[in-house]
């Protein structure tokens, strides 16, 4: 059993639920947007028993992107650089002007 099946009580508020957290991240949300969600769903669809389950919180979130959907991403370009013979790695150590930090930011280019 995958350990993210423990937060909901089935695979289709599950699959909701990680559905959602894509668009969270795709549209570039706060996770705090996501604070009591749950409960706007259960209202604006009564009739939906995947609606009236379905829970997000802050937290969630931040938990479904970080250790559900970041690592099976990462596994797809893994596997697609494993078959490869040619590709270029870049790599930039400038100063993150944000929180002022060095930081190592990687980028693989491939055809």
């Amino acid at each position: 059993m995958c350990p993210l099946q423990y937060l909901s009580a089935t695979q289709d508020v599950l699959d909701a639920e990680i559905l959602f957290s894509l668009k969270l991240i795709k549209s570039h949300f706060s996770y705090k947007s996501c604070n009591n969600v749950g409960n706007l769903f259960s209202k604006m669809f009564h009739d939906s028993i995947i609606a009236r389950q379905f829970s997000m919180s802050e937290r969630k979130a931040a938990y479904l992107c970080h250790f559900g959907i970041a690592p099976h991403f990462q596994n797809q370009v893994y596997e697609e650089l494993r078959q490869l013979t040619h590709f270029t790695v870049l790599f930039d150590e400038t100063l993150n002007k944000t929180n002022q930090q060095k930081q190592t930011n990687l980028h693989v280019r491939y055809w």
